[in-house]
């Protein structure tokens, strides 16, 4: 049981599969909140997974963060760390 938040503005594309272990080949195309939320369930269907369709930014962080206790950033590039 639990409450996790994923947020992605991306879709899932074919050269993310060797690095980001939730998205299958059949998932290219798809949002990846989607897709990483739907395998989260089928791992656990207790779990609630709150998906935010979009990028972060210090403009919207700190209302998408606000409601939860840990944070992690899973970010892959300076840029978007900052």
């Amino acid at each position: 049981m639990g409450t996790i938040g994923i947020a992605d503005g991306d879709t899932v594309d074919i050269s993310n599969l060797q690095r980001q272990i939730l998205h299958y080949t059949k998932d290219v195309g798809t949002p990846k909140v989607e897709s990483a939320k739907e395998k989260i369930n089928l791992l656990n269907p207790d779990v609630k997974v709150i998906s935010h369709e979009q990028m972060l930014s210090s403009h919207n962080i700190l209302e998408v963060i606000a409601g939860y206790d840990f944070v992690i950033d899973g970010t892959d590039n300076f840029a978007a760390n900052f």
